[in-house]
């Protein structure tokens, strides 16, 4: 199957749509198939770039910058993007190459116009991978009001989800939220996780641990930090546990919230907690190969569910599981009774302290929990059988 692959992220970037749809491509070549990949690329010189390899074509065209300035500059950039990667498609001549689907990755909303280009020229299917349900998250954590912006933001929503022959969803609460949304235009909507290529060799610790959390037992953070994570309640966890010298916390990555909790850390005297800058995502799993906890918040207010892809790789990498999820969140009740870890979504700080110390203190409870977070990722996550999902379900289309 010859399939187009349309994602804001793709690798270099270390963020977890652009590894997930990169290791989606591979896999698919792997079983078989040709893919093509639009992203933007707000640091391309030239108008757009193709980029060839076996039966993988890359189609990389200049944009705005989407994380770089306020949320009216991200929205700009955003609605750019159908029309500069149909442009580019035309200039390019890859606008003549046949296609048997579509795939693409939300967010961002605003992929509608050109799935529509797509599925009128190319007569394809459509297969959308909905992740984030936007805006309807930035309305539960507060950042957004049901203005202007809003109502519009709902008609691209819309749009985009009347394109697709299959919705994939992460949370059944989803579905009812698409049913009540698109009533009697509702596509084929279909359950599918996250997914990650396993772990092809054993770390080799091309990345080390900072130097002063060598030797300690280390809970790691992972990914961006905004105010869809709240990623503070583990400095709130890191102030309550400066008591014991062994326990340490680094926070790896980036994110509109990283000054404000770099600088409690300065203000409050946190200093068991690190951050540093994100890394490639080739050489994270030798830096979770060396954590004794992974960590994972999200913002309690949410009202749809979310599957962190840190959580992902902590599994992958069978790390023991410590997380602060939004109220009644599946994940919740999925990581406490699969036992690879624990799970409170009430914000339970006290919890987390006594599930934090049965971690690193109890006997065997690190590699109990270690072997259940392993055997997880191997019956949910694996992207060959992502693929082989997507690629049955468009063919029985």
């Amino acid at each position: 199957m010859k399939v187009a692959l349309i994602t804001d992220s793709y690798a270099p970037l270390n963020n977890s749509a652009a590894v997930h749809m990169q290791d989606l491509a591979s896999e698919m070549i792997a079983q078989g198939h040709s893919v093509l990949v639009l992203a933007p690329d707000p640091t391309l010189t030239a108008p757009y770039m193709v980029e060839r390899s076996g039966e993988l074509t890359v189609l990389r065209a200049r944009t705005m910058d989407m994380r770089k300035g306020g949320n009216v500059k991200r929205a700009f950039a955003e609605l750019a993007l159908s029309p500069s990667l149909a442009w580019r498609m035309f200039q390019s001549r890859i606008s003549k190459q046949p296609l048997d689907a579509v795939i693409w990755y939300s967010p961002s909303i605003f992929w509608g116009p050109l799935v529509k280009y797509l599925r009128v020229s190319k007569r394809v299917k459509t297969y959308l991978i909905l992740r984030d349900v936007f805006p309807e998250w930035a309305i539960d954590v507060g950042v957004m009001r049901r203005g202007i912006a809003y109502q519009i933001f709902k008609v691209f929503e819309k749009f985009q989800y009347r394109q697709a022959d299959v919705i994939a969803i992460q949370s059944e609460k989803t579905r009812p939220y698409l049913h009540k949304m698109l009533k009697d235009e509702t596509p084929k909507i279909e359950f599918l996780l996250c997914w990650l290529r396993d772990l092809n060799k054993k770390p080799y610790y091309d990345l080390s641990l900072p130097e002063s959390l060598q030797g300690k037992k280390v809970c790691i953070y992972t990914g961006n930090m905004g105010v869809a994570q709240d990623t503070g309640v583990f400095l709130d966890l890191a102030k309550m546990t400066l008591d014991r010298p062994d326990i340490k916390y680094l926070f790896v990555g980036r994110g509109t919230d990283v000054a404000s909790l770099k600088q409690r850390i300065t203000d409050e005297g946190i200093s068991n907690a690190i951050f540093q800058d994100e890394v490639d995502s080739d050489v994270l799993p030798d830096l979770l190969a060396q954590a004794d906890v992974g960590l994972v918040s999200l913002e309690l207010s949410h009202k749809t569910d979310n599957v962190p892809g840190k959580f992902v790789g902590y599994t992958r990498n069978a790390l023991p599981v410590l997380a602060s999820m939004n109220t009644d969140n599946d994940l919740t009740h999925a990581i406490n009774s699969s036992q690879i870890g624990f799970a409170t979504d009430t914000r339970d700080l006290d919890f987390l302290k006594r599930s934090l110390l049965d971690l690193l203190d109890t006997p065997n409870a690190a590699s109990r929990t270690s072997k259940n977070a392993r055997r997880y990722f191997k019956e949910n996550f694996r992207s060959d059988e992502a693929v082989h999902k997507i690629i049955t379900t468009l063919q029985d289309i």
